[in-house]
């Protein structure tokens, strides 16, 4: 979509400074829209590589404005949606997705461990908080935060058993105190 956007909007895609020439921003917009890039090296230019025990890349937070101002527009009005709604929220997505599957998916493609699923999480929020708060609404980032304290729990249970009792680990072994009418055991 980048690569065709007219004239007008450029300069939300290629950001400079006056003295400096492109910004940070400006030069991971412009590897991430040449015409040579890949899905992984865009993820990867766009998102950083270090995963979430890393600060962004510098850059990376406004990149990802900026991509989210083509996508959906500015909030002033002044720049409006290069594409239709479902393409940009798919688009979207897909960014959003690809940050997710780092913290849950290990470099193997297999589901991270879930001590390693709560340790990530928590790293993303102490390390990348600006960028998740980018990608992500708040109420996005407080059902992640559950999770992440979920999972922590439940990994707490499965490696020490004498680790304290927790109310999802009751229920897991009780599931009778649930009121719905269909529970799966674990």
């Amino acid at each position: 979509t980048a690569r065709t956007i007219p004239r007008e909007v450029k300069d939300l895609f290629e950001p400079r400074s006056k003295s400096a020439g492109r910004t940070p921003e400006g030069r991971i917009l412009k590897k991430i829209t040449d015409e040579n890039a890949t899905p992984e090296s865009i993820v990867s230019e766009l998102l950083g590589g270090g995963g979430p025990t890393t600060a962004p890349k510098e850059g990376s937070i406004g990149a990802v404005n900026r991509i989210k101002t083509a996508l959906f527009g500015s909030e002033k009005g002044n720049v409006g949606p290069l594409v239709d709604r479902d393409v940009a929220q798919r688009v979207w997505n897909d960014i959003r997705m690809a940050y997710w599957s780092r913290l849950v998916v290990n470099k193997k493609g297999a589901m991270q461990t879930p001590t390693m699923t709560a340790q990530n999480i928590k790293s993303a929020f102490q390390n990348q908080e600006s960028l998740m708060r980018s990608l992500f609404t708040k109420n996005e980032l407080k059902v992640m935060r559950e999770y992440q304290h979920i999972v922590d729990e439940l990994s707490c249970q499965a490696y020490n058993p004498p680790c304290p009792a927790s109310p999802v680990h009751s229920l897991l072994r009780n599931p009778t105190t649930l009121s719905l009418p269909t529970v799966v055991h674990v």
